[in-house]
């Protein structure tokens, strides 16, 4: 199974569980694989040849920006968690 077809199966499982669980009022997100602009990917978006690579397979046409903390994950697991003790 290529990346992409798992890729696919998560969105779609994702999208499923968000429509089967919101009369819960639970919210469903996934987390995917992709080039993120981070320091430890600074030598790859500092590449013109691979920058260019991504731009072309990227729906939004450049790399993905970190946008939570890891303390603001671990709060979303752990509200995710508390919700789910509550039914």
């Amino acid at each position: 199974m290529s990346l992409e077809e798992k890729v696919c199966g998560i969105r779609q499982l994702t999208k499923s569980l968000a429509v089967d669980r919101a009369q819960y009022h639970i919210n469903v997100n996934a987390i995917e694989p992709g080039y993120i602009k981070t320091d430890l990917t600074q030598p790859l978006w500092q590449d013109e040849m691979f920058d260019n690579w991504i731009k072309k397979r990227t729906p939004e046409g450049r790399f993905g920006k970190f946008r939570i903390t890891s303390a603001g994950f671990k709060n979303g697991i752990l509200r995710v968690r508390y919700k789910l003790e509550k039914i």
